[in-house]
C-alpha cells in the first residue's frame, strides 16, 4: 500500500467545503459527487489522505468547491487536471496553493530600528511594534512591513547596521531587545538608564555604536542577576527544545566571535572547521559565555511573539523580510559550508541603483547540495519565520531563478554572470558566425589611445606602475594587479593614497574592458559580459562583428535561459513554500526573466510593482492600472528616496511624471507639496493590487505639519554607496502619531474612499 496526501491552502466562503476528485476509484473516478471531502484544520489549510495499492503509479486529480448546505457544485480551483506520481516506497505528498486573499488592504513600511518611542533607547525595539500596530489600526492600515531583524553583529559598531548581512538566518538581533523588560533596576541603575535613554532618544538618527555597546552592558548585568532562573524555567526549556537545531551552534559561534574578536572562523584554531562534538565540548567548558546568547534569544523571541500577538489582536499583520543571501562568515557557512559556493560572490547586475552593478560579497547557494536534502535548511528557515510573521517578503526572488555570481577577485558587479546558466562554447559561437578570439574578447582591451583618453597626464605613471606592453601599442595588467581587489589594495599604500580619487575607479573600469567572461566551473565556456556595448572594446569592433555580438548578447540575456530558469525555480519554490503558512511576496525588480511572472502566478506568490521601476524597458513608469491583482504596489522601497526626495532630485524626471502620470500642464513645482504626494498615493490606492504598502515617510508627506522638514534625511539606504550607514529614525514619536486624530482620520477616509478595507 502507498499513501497519497493532499494539502492545499484556500480560503472558502462560509458554508463551503473542498473535495478532491480524480481518475482513481478512491477519488470518485472523476465523479465529483462521489469524491471524498477534505479536512479543514481551522487555519486555512485543507488536507486529505488516501491509501492506494502499490500497483498505482500515477493519476490525475483536481479540487472542487461544493456548497455544504445542499452538496451542490460551486466550481473548481484550477482550469486543468493535475498529475500525481507515486514514488516506490515513499508514496506521494502534494502541496497545492490557491491562496485567495479575503480583502484588498493598505499597509505601512517602516524598519523596526526606525520606530521612535518615548520609552526607547535610541533605536526601535520589538516592543515598539505594539504601539505602531495601535496607530496602524487607528488609520485602518492592515499591514506593517519591516526589514530583516536578524543578528548582524560582527564588529559591535555601525558597520553592522545593514540588516541584510546577518551572521545567522535564525537568530534575532540583540539590538532590538527591550532592556527594561529583563528585570528590576536598583534606584541608582534606573537613574543612569533613564539618563542614557533620554540622551540617545534626543538624537535625530541612530547612534548604533553606543546603543549596541550599552545594551550588551545591561544584558550582561541582568544575565548575571537572573539568567540562571530564566534558563531553568519551563518556558525557556520549551523554547530551547523547539529551536535547538540552530540555537546551540549560533550561541557557540557568538561566544567564539567574542573570544577571538572576529567572525572569521578560519582563525578559530581547533574550531576553524565546525564539529558538533567540539562545539558541544566548548559549550560545556564555557557555559556562561555561551548561555548568555541563549538567554538573549529567548527574551527576543518572547518580545517579538508578544508584539505579533498584540498586532494580530488589532487586526494588523506583520510582514517580514527574508534576505536572499547569507553573510560570508556566518553560522550557516561555518556549520554547513557544503550548502554554499564559498569561492564565489553574489550580487546584482547594473540597474537603476548602480551602473557598475552591486557586489554583496555573500557566497552563492549550492542548489544541488540543497536539493539533495530536499531543501531542509530553507524549510526550517521559513518555518521559524512563521513564528513572527503572517506575511513574508522574499528579497530578490530572482535569486531562486538565477543569481548574479561574481569572481572572488572582483569588487564591482560588471564582471559577473548568471548562475546557474548556459555559457557558450567556442564551437557554438563559431557556429553562430563569430570568429572567437579569446585574447581579443576575454582579456582587458587596453590600447595606447584608450590610456591617453582615460588618464591624460597620469598615463606614463599608470603604464609604469600597473601595466606592461604586450604588442605594438597594446598593454595588459601586471600579474600582481590583475584583479580589482589587487587594485583596491594597492591604493591603501601611503605612496598611492594621494592618487586614489584620481586613478582607482578608472583602473577598475579598465579591468572590465572585456566582451566575454570564462565560467569558473565550466572551463572553456563563456558568458557575454553584461553591458558590453558600453565598452571601448566593443566600440572598436567592425560593424559585422558588433552586429553578431549583439544577436548573441540578446539571445543570452533574454531568450536562452527562460525555460531552464523556470524549471529550476519551480522546483525550489514549490518545495520551499510548503514549509509554512505565511503568505509569500517576491521582490522581483531589476532584470526580470520573462518566465518569472508565470512562475510566481502559478505558485500564488505576490509580485511587487514599484511605480518608478517599470519592468518594461520601454516605459518610464509602471502602469499601476494594469498591476496584477496578486501583487503589492508601492511608490518606493528602502533602497530608494521617498516620494518627496525623488521628486526634488531630477528636474527632467519630475517634469515627465507631472505631465504623463499626473496629467498636469505647465512646469512641475520644484517642491513636492502635500497635494502631489496625496495624488501619487491615490494612484496606488486605485491600483488592482491586493495590497498597497507605503513607506511611513510618504504617508506623512501628505501632511504640512507632520512631514519631515528635509526629505533628504528620510532615505533609509543608498545601494550605490557600499559603506552606507543605516541609521534613519522617524522624526516623530509613535505616541504623538497616536494623538494626531485629524491626520489619522484623514488616512482612514483616504483608504475607505479607495474601497480598501
Amino acid at each position: 500500500m502507498a499513501t497519497a496526501r493532499f494539502n492545499i491552502h484556500y480560503r472558502t466562503n462560509y458554508g463551503q467545503n473542498l473535495k478532491v476528485v480524480g481518475s482513481l476509484v478512491q477519488l470518485g473516478k472523476n465523479d465529483w459527487q462521489k469524491a471524498p471531502y477534505m479536512f479543514h484544520d481551522g487555519n486555512g489549510f485543507w488536507r486529505l489522505d488516501i491509501d492506494l495499492p502499490a500497483s498505482v503509479k500515477s493519476f490525475t486529480y483536481r479540487y472542487i468547491v461544493v456548497n455544504d448546505h445542499d452538496n451542490s457544485y460551486f466550481g473548481e480551483l484550477f482550469h486543468s487536471d493535475r498529475t500525481g506520481v507515486l514514488k516506490s516506497g515513499t508514496g506521494l505528498q502534494v502541496f497545492d496553493d490557491v491562496w485567495r486573499p479575503p480583502f484588498k488592504a493598505v499597509g505601512v513600511a517602516i524598519p523596526v530600528f526606525s520606530i521612535r518611542t518615548k520609552q526607547g533607547m535610541g533605536i526601535g525595539e520589538f516592543a515598539d511594534i505594539k504601539q505602531m500596530a495601535d496607530w496602524a489600526a487607528q488609520c485602518n492600515l492592515k499591514v506593517i512591513q519591516i526589514l530583516p531583524i536578524y543578528d548582524t553583529t560582527v564588529n559591535f559598531t555601525h558597520k553592522d547596521a545593514c540588516p541584510y548581512a546577518a551572521i545567522s538566518t535564525f537568530a534575532l538581533h540583540p539590538i532590538y531587545l527591550n532592556i527594561a523588560a529583563l528585570g528590576n533596576f536598583t534606584p541608582k541603575e534606573k537613574t543612569t538608564y533613564n539618563a542614557l535613554c533620554k540622551r540617545l532618544n534626543a538624537l535625530q538618527d541612530i547612534d548604533y555604536d553606543t546603543v549596541i555597546v550599552e545594551k550588551w552592558n545591561y544584558i550582561r548585568l541582568f544575565f548575571k542577576r537572573n539568567g540562571a532562573a530564566t534558563l531553568d524555567s519551563t518556558a525557556f526549556k520549551d523554547f530551547y527544545a523547539n529551536n535547538k537545531s540552530w540555537l546551540d551552534a549560533y550561541s557557540v559561534f557568538c561566544a567564539l566571535r567574542d573570544h577571538y574578536k572576529t567572525v572569521d572562523y578560519n582563525q578559530w584554531e581547533t574550531l576553524a572547521t565546525y564539529s558538533k562534538t567540539k562545539a558541544t565540548a566548548y559549550m560545556q567548558a564555557h557555559s556562561e559565555d555561551v548561555h548568555i546568547h541563549l538567554y538573549v534569544q529567548y527574551h527576543l523571541h518572547c518580545q517579538l511573539s508578544d508584539a505579533k500577538q498584540h498586532a494580530q489582536n488589532q487586526g494588523v499583520s506583520i510582514k517580514g523580510d527574508l534576505p536572499i543571501g547569507v553573510f560570508r562568515h556566518s553560522v550557516e557557512t561555518w556549520t554547513a559550508p557544503d550548502l554554499f559556493n564559498m569561492d564565489a560572490q553574489a550580487g546584482a547586475p547594473p540597474d537603476a541603483f548602480s551602473t557598475t552593478g552591486q557586489n554583496w560579497s555573500f557566497p552563492t547557494y549550492n542548489w544541488d547540495a540543497m536539493e539533495r536534502t530536499n531543501y531542509k535548511w530553507w524549510k526550517l528557515r521559513l518555518k521559524t519565520m512563521e513564528n513572527y510573521f503572517q506575511l513574508l517578503r522574499i528579497d530578490h526572488i530572482l535569486g531562486f531563478f538565477r543569481i548574479w555570481q561574481i569572481p572572488m577577485g572582483c569588487t564591482r558587479g560588471l564582471l559577473g554572470h548568471f548562475s546557474p546558466a548556459l555559457p557558450f562554447t567556442p564551437d557554438e559561437l563559431r557556429n553562430r558566425g563569430l570568429i572567437f578570439n579569446i585574447n581579443r574578447f576575454c582579456k582587458p582591451y587596453i590600447p595606447e589611445k584608450l590610456l591617453l583618453n582615460l588618464f591624460g597626464n597620469h598615463t606614463a605613471f599608470v603604464k609604469s606602475a600597473f601595466l606592461q606592453p604586450i604588442q605594438d601599442t597594446f598593454y595588459e595588467f601586471k600579474p600582481k594587479y590583475a584583479t580589482q581587489k589587487a587594485i583596491e589594495k594597492a591604493f591603501t599604500s601611503t605612496q598611492l593614497m594621494p592618487l586614489k580619487n584620481i586613478l582607482k575607479d578608472t583602473l577598475l573600469s579598465l579591468l572590465e574592458e572585456v566582451l566575454f567572461i570564462e565560467d569558473e566551473q565550466q572551463k572553456g565556456c563563456f558568458h557575454p559580459r553584461i553591458s558590453m556595448q558600453f565598452t571601448r572594446s566593443f566600440k572598436d569592433l567592425d560593424s559585422h562583428t558588433a552586429n553578431m555580438l549583439n544577436r548573441i548578447y540578446d539571445d543570452y540575456f533574454y531568450c536562452r535561459h527562460n525555460e531552464f530558469w523556470k524549471i529550476g525555480a519551480l522546483k525550489k519554490l514549490s518545495t520551499i513554500k510548503t514549509a509554512s503558512h505565511v503568505v509569500l511576496c517576491g521582490e522581483d525588480l531589476g532584470m526580470v526573466p520573462i518566465t518569472v511572472p508565470e512562475v510566481m502566478n502559478e505558485l500564488q506568490i505576490l509580485s511587487l510593482v514599484i511605480q518608478r521601476m517599470p519592468n518594461k524597458q520601454t516605459s518610464h513608469f509602471a502602469d499601476l492600472c494594469s498591476a496584477p491583482y496578486l501583487s503589492v504596489c508601492s511608490p518606493g522601497s528602502h533602497d530608494m528616496s521617498t516620494i518627496r526626495g525623488w521628486w526634488e532630485e531630477d528636474e527632467a524626471t519630475r517634469q515627465r511624471f507631472y505631465q504623463d502620470e499626473l496629467h498636469a500642464s505647465g512646469d512641475a513645482p520644484a517642491v513636492c507639496t502635500p497635494d502631489i504626494v496625496e495624488q501619487i498615493i491615490k494612484q496606488h490606492l486605485r491600483a488592482p493590487s491586493i495590497w498597497a504598502i507605503f513607506p511611513i515617510q510618504d504617508l506623512l508627506g501628505t501632511s504640512t505639519t507632520l512631514r519631515s522638514k528635509t526629505p533628504q534625511n528620510e532615505r533609509i539606504n543608498n545601494p550605490a554607496n557600499p559603506n552606507h550607514y543605516w541609521r534613519y529614525r522617524l522624526h516623530l514619536n509613535v505616541e504623538q502619531l497616536l494623538n494626531e486624530t485629524d491626520f489619522n482620520n484623514y488616512l482612514k477616509t483616504l483608504i475607505a474612499d479607495s474601497n480598501r478595507n
